[in-house]
């Protein structure tokens, strides 16, 4: 397994659901579009800001913090824009 991407996202489910068939209102991913790249198997993980920070509630800044603090110290994923 490779991390392909990060990101953060309120509704994760509906996060997953944009990077998998697209959605011209965000910037997402839209794996579905890509004909050569439905021979992978994809798997959403995700963890929530809570799981971090308790008592955060899913704090917008918070996320935008802790996904540019993972990109810090992990590197960009492959599909990510720097």
């Amino acid at each position: 397994m490779y991390v392909v991407y990060s990101g953060e996202g309120r509704d994760l489910k509906a996060r997953a659901r944009e990077h998998t068939h697209g959605n011209g209102g965000t910037g997402c991913l839209g794996l579905s579009g890509y004909a050569t790249l439905m021979k992978y198997r994809w798997s959403f993980l995700y963890r929530t800001c809570e799981a971090h920070v308790p008592g955060s509630n899913g704090d917008k800044l918070l996320r935008t913090l802790l996904e540019q603090r993972w990109r810090g110290e992990h590197g960009w994923p492959l599909l990510c824009t720097q």
